[in-house]
């Protein structure tokens, strides 16, 4: 059996298109939602309603929290009512592709590997932007250096597939994480997977509607500090090169997601974060203010073309 675990938290509109999409999967499976909303709480009264019509199914559960936690709470409430041999992961706000059970199955039955992905295609604002099919030949430790260098082999949570054994083994996902929980979890997952396996087919849509679940910047921040803390056993054994290379990486995606966010706030907390740190780059600030800009003005653009039209 493959379980397929959707973490809930806010997004009621959503849910439902989620869960539709794997209730309709054909295979050997079982779906449980964890929902992270407070109770009493609009969120948590809307999804009540939403999922009525599905608790009769033997495939469905259904499991609230007494309070908000986090993602990888809810991930990891998930996992320990898990009954499959594998795990797989839903976010609320993304769906599986019709046969994306049948495929995994198929290459679960011939090959028994220990970690699966797919191919993932991207929809924004409703409209598909790519599809991203990943480099099938790389083993466990050039995976692991994209994921520390921010650079998500996997695309989406949505995508990871990994023995319960092995998710059992690294104790689940790490709650003190608010933010990169996906690749802090596969970065661990990758050291006890032997056997990995790519599904050349996009079998996953992630939705990019927005960025609310975004935290601010002093917990980003602390999130950025815990994640290169926490991997430095690997970092230092890193080539002078790639650690530079992995420290760039990860100090220039605080300054991202700022300009992401357009949040000038947040922007001059990161300058002076970085300044403290001695990793500030003026040159490297402004190539990502000018990378956005532009893809403003483009969308921009596109706007006013459509309302021309």
């Amino acid at each position: 059996m493959i379980s397929v675990i959707i973490p809930t938290y806010k997004r009621n509109e959503n849910l439902a298109r989620a869960i539709e999409s794997v209730l309709s999967q054909i295979g050997d499976f079982e779906l449980i939602v964890v929902d992270d909303n407070d109770p009493n709480t609009e969120y948590r009264n809307k999804n009540e309603q939403a999922v009525k019509k599905y608790l009769n199914n033997a495939n469905f559960t259904y499991l609230k929290h007494d309070k908000n936690k986090n993602g990888a709470a809810a991930r990891n409430t998930g996992i320990k009512h898990a009954k499959g041999e594998y795990i797989t992961f839903l976010d609320d706000d993304d769906e599986f592709v019709e046969n994306r059970i049948e495929k995994l199955e198929e290459v679960i039955k011939k090959e028994h590997p220990d970690f699966i992905y797919t191919g993932v295609i991207i929809i924004k604002n409703s409209v598909i932007e790519k599809k991203v099919i990943p480099n099938i030949n790389k083993q466990s430790k050039e995976l692991q250096l994209n994921l520390l260098n921010q650079k998500s082999f996997f695309g989406t949570g949505s995508n990871i597939v990994c023995k319960k054994t092995i998710v059992d083994k690294i104790n689940g996902f790490d709650e003190n994480f608010a933010r990169n929980q996906d690749i802090e979890f596969v970065i661990r997952a990758l050291e006890y997977s032997n056997k990995i396996k790519c599904i050349d087919e996009a079998l996953v849509i992630k939705n990019v509607d927005g960025y609310m679940n975004v935290p601010p910047v002093n917990i980003m921040i602390e999130t950025k500090e815990k994640f290169l803390e926490k991997f430095s056993y690997i970092i230092n054994k890193l080539s002078n090169k790639e650690r530079k290379e992995v420290l760039n990486n990860n100090y220039s995606e605080l300054l991202k997601i700022a300009y992401l966010k357009n949040n000038k706030t947040d922007i001059k907390k990161c300058r002076q974060y970085l300044k403290s740190i001695n990793h500030y780059s003026l040159i490297n600030d402004i190539k990502i203010k000018l990378k956005y800009k532009i893809k403003k003005l483009y969308i921009t653009k596109k706007i006013r073309s459509w309302i021309k039209i």
